[in-house]
């Protein structure tokens, strides 16, 4: 989970700098801002937490039996 976090650190948290500069220029509420910010975060290490159980899944699922591609006719692991 924490390998694509740190992959996208960086760039995630200036969109969510910028996001949340705009989001106070426009309101000029720190409290809007701030929630917008925290909300990103949250969503953000749960993006990364879900984006991790699905690779997981589908390296688990590629164990399983090969699957067929009906419009093709091939086979593949």
């Amino acid at each position: 989970m924490w390998e694509s976090y740190k992959r996208t650190f960086r760039s995630m948290q200036a969109l969510m700098v910028l996001v949340s500069f705009v989001i106070y220029s426009r309101t000029h509420a720190w409290t809007t801002a701030a929630a917008f910010f925290i909300t990103m975060q949250v969503g953000a290490v749960v993006g990364a937490w879900a984006g991790h159980r699905w690779k997981n899944r589908r390296r688990h699922a590629g164990n399983a039996a090969p699957q067929v591609d009906i419009d093709q006719g091939e086979v593949r692991s």
